[in-house]
């Protein structure tokens, strides 16, 4: 099949999500039902665990291969809708939905969004167990480059407590991040967040170089 042909057996699809052609069964979100309760006989799904908002988005990445958060009413920030996608993707195992979902997540990252945007994603990063790291490790990544300037700057003391009261793990993972690897640096040659060596320093207080015994 041709590229043509892809992209307009997609456009169909996506018809078909908009106009309802073709339903066979109906996605209930308020219920008394049990969660994730499936009644063959009336085709009727109940998720009433679920956020609308991240449902119709998943619907859509079936019907489409992808989804766009600009297309909902939603006054969730970027980083932490596809960290709930990536959430709702892990919650029902489709990993293809989490690969993109992950990639969406660090692309919004890169684009250095808003600290207090960031740390409002943290609580849905730390959904899926410990053993999925995939957006842990970008979150963290993220926060040890642009928190101790954003705690100087932006006043984001008081939210950050916050997020580590609600996320302990968020905070330890933090914290490691600092005293592991004590400076980090973007190399020419390898790339972002390299551990790096400090070649010379100097006393803030006097302006001196020669500062020794650093830790």
């Amino acid at each position: 099949m041709t590229s043509t042909s892809n992209s307009s057996l997609v456009a169909a699809l996506g018809r078909c999500l908009t106009t309802g052609d073709y339903a066979d069964f109906t996605i209930r979100l308020v219920s008394f039902c049990l969660p994730w309760q499936f009644q063959a006989t009336a085709h009727i799904v109940d998720l009433p665990e679920d956020d609308s908002s991240t449902i119709k988005l998943m619907l859509s990445f079936f019907y489409t291969a992808d989804y766009d958060i600009e297309t909902e009413d939603c006054h969730v920030a970027p980083l932490k809708l596809h960290a709930q996608m990536y959430s709702l993707a892990d919650k029902y195992c489709i990993d293809s939905l989490m690969g993109l979902a992950k990639d969406k997540y660090i692309d919004a990252l890169q684009k250095n969004p808003p600290v207090d945007d960031y740390l409002s994603s943290i609580p849905e990063v730390y959904v899926p167990p410990a053993t999925n790291k995939a957006l842990r490790n970008y979150a963290v990544a993220f926060g040890r480059r642009v928190l101790s300037k954003a705690l100087k700057e932006d006043n984001i003391d008081t939210q950050l407590r916050q997020v580590i009261c609600e996320v302990p793990e968020f905070g330890y993972d933090i914290l490691e991040a600092f005293v592991l690897p004590p400076i980090l640096g973007d190399c020419q040659n390898c790339g972002r967040n390299q551990v790096a060596d400090a070649l010379q320093t100097r006393c803030r207080r006097c302006r001196r170089g020669g500062t020794s015994n650093i830790y």
